[in-house]
């Protein structure tokens, strides 16, 4: 199993391979800085946090 994260450090997109039968979240760190501020990247939430707005 996949998840693609983004680095708020260096803002570099990166994929981290974990095992399926994995129950322990691990704190990943990005592999290009070393910084551990990352989140999981995905587009479409991104598509809607962005166009899905709050008109009034």
């Amino acid at each position: 199993m996949s998840n693609n994260y983004i680095c708020l450090w260096c803002g570099r997109l990166f994929t981290i391979q974990r095992a399926e039968n994995s129950s322990a979240e691990e704190k990943q760190k990005c592999p290009y800085c070393g910084g551990d501020n990352i989140v999981k990247h995905n587009p479409s939430d991104l598509l809607s946090m962005l166009m899905g707005g709050g008109g009034g």
